[in-house]
């Protein structure tokens, strides 16, 4: 039987915490109060930084973070942090989710402490509870507050509240927090809380992503952060893994029941997010080194035969890379960007039909499983144009053979900024005992190396038809004639 880690896989905290008495308060009120709602060691361990003190009795952390898989306990900590703020502190608390039904949920169950006929003592510090119109709220006797909001750009306007704590924080965006804001601006010591899971690249975690970054950096004396997550290098499959990143394994967690969703995931990347607690794009060691592809620069590097068209989306379609590989006079493969554009997608089509036709391009490349797949119809409408999709087992084979190019010097680039950026952002997620990039949602965009990625496969794959590098009118030279034109 495995039991989950109660020690984050990654943790950061101010040096300028010095007295913890706070969480042991809370923990003696959590004994007598808390019923089922009994915290877990690794919840304690959370807490006790959250609410520790400097030596000047302020908390030593204006912004707490937490980062773990689902259903391991995220809520018990927000909703015992609530109550010490209510009851302990006298505190005003805007608690924010992106889900109505969360909050909702969050609501009810601080409620049932203060509306149980066990706990009098409790009833006579509360003033009102107000459910009436969607205002879920409590209002103690002390004048303090806990309101429940809905996310959005209007959230807290017109309220003077201490903590703020976004549930879900994978899903809180740069507009939300800067709607709550302003309501800590004038308290003497404010605190924000982000609890939630990675992103998963359809997820809008600016504000979230920001934080972790600058824990893992270890660049900040006001955070408090802990994660529970797998490397990109850990298998999924191996049940250690999961033991040592959901720490309510064997408690509230049944090992069986991970097994059940590992079956269930038509993706394995969903997986590792939502069990694992794996952001992608994020830790590690960069799979190339910066020096190495600065290394295969070659500012008078061109294709002269056999050119590929490739591109690719950003996670949120904001932007979009065309790329194209060919050989070199010497045998060498070169790769390029075309175009990196950020906005939006409407001009990609159009720009793909102008390379092609003036370069005599036949074959476009994209990954099946990206967004680029949806530009599929309107490729098949250009005349002459041949497309080939990679699945997973060609997406694969594609980074081994770009990343051993990298490493045996046999590619050549210009040094072009946006591609240079994400090699640096690149990481690896695992698929079926090999790798393929991991979209960069928080880190930056790697679309560039994904198109020359795959670009290069094509130009060296027997399975896609090779095409003589053409100019259309006759008036520019071969494989310069492209470059971003």
């Amino acid at each position: 039987m495995l039991y989950g880690n109660q020690t984050p896989t990654f943790e950061f905290y101010s040096t300028r915490a010095k007295d913890f008495s706070d969480s042991v308060r809370l923990e003696r009120f959590m004994a007598k109060y808390g019923g089922h709602t009994q915290l877990d060691d690794w919840q304690k361990r959370v807490i006790r930084q959250f609410l520790a003190r400097d030596k000047d009795g302020k908390f030593a952390h204006q912004t707490c973070a937490l980062s773990a898989p689902r259903q391991n306990g995220k809520s018990a900590i927000i909703e015992v942090l609530v109550l010490y703020k209510l009851i302990f502190l006298n505190e005003s608390i805007i608690i924010t989710s992106q889900l109505t039904d969360t909050n909702r949920n969050t609501f009810a169950r601080i409620c049932s402490y203060f509306e149980n006929p066990d706990f009098p003592e409790l009833q006579d510090k509360l003033k009102v509870i107000r459910k009436a119109h969607g205002q879920l709220a409590i209002e103690m006797k002390s004048g303090a507050k806990a309101y429940f909001q809905a996310r959005n750009d209007k959230a807290g306007r017109g309220k003077t509240v201490d903590t703020i704590i976004a549930d879900e924080a994978q899903e809180f965006s740069d507009d939300a927090n800067a709607a709550l804001l302003p309501t800590i601006s004038s308290r003497p010591n404010p605190q924000s809380y982000l609890l939630g899971t990675p992103e998963t690249g359809t997820s809008n975690s600016e504000v979230f992503a920001k934080v972790r970054e600058t824990a893992h950096k270890k660049n900040s004396k006001i955070i408090a952060y802990a994660e529970w997550a797998a490397d990109l290098e850990d298998d999924p499959t191996d049940p250690r893994v999961w033991a040592r990143t959901n720490p309510a394994m064997g408690y509230r967690i049944q090992q069986s029941t991970i097994e059940t969703e590992l079956a269930s995931y038509k993706d394995e990347r969903r997986f590792q997010i939502e069990r694992l607690g794996v952001w992608f794009g994020h830790g590690g060691e960069p799979v190339i080194d910066e020096q190495v592809w600065a290394n295969l620069t070659d500012e008078l590097s061109e294709p002269v035969e056999e050119l590929v068209l490739s591109f690719d989306i950003s996670p949120k379609r904001t932007s979009a890379t065309i790329a194209i590989a060919g050989k070199r006079a010497d045998g060498l493969i070169h790769v390029e960007i075309t175009d990196h554009r950020a906005e939006g997608t409407a001009w990609l089509v159009p720009r793909i039909k102008e390379l092609a036709s003036r370069h005599k391009i036949r074959t476009v490349v994209f990954d099946d499983a990206s967004h680029a797949s949806s530009f599929e119809d309107q490729l098949l409408r250009i005349k002459g144009l041949r497309i080939k999709k990679t699945n997973t087992k060609e997406a694969t084979a594609a980074c081994g053979v770009f990343f051993d190019a990298v490493q045996d010097g046999t590619l050549r680039h210009i040094s072009q900024p946006p591609l240079n950026d994400a090699i640096g952002f690149a990481r690896k997620r695992n698929l079926a005992g090999a790798w393929a990039w991991a979209r960069a949602t928080g880190g930056g965009d790697i679309a560039p190396l994904i198109a020359v990625t795959n670009a290069y496969w094509a130009v060296q794959s027997k399975k896609v038809r090779k095409t003589k590098a053409s100019s259309h009118n006759g008036t520019e030279s071969k494989g310069r004639a492209i470059r971003l034109r």
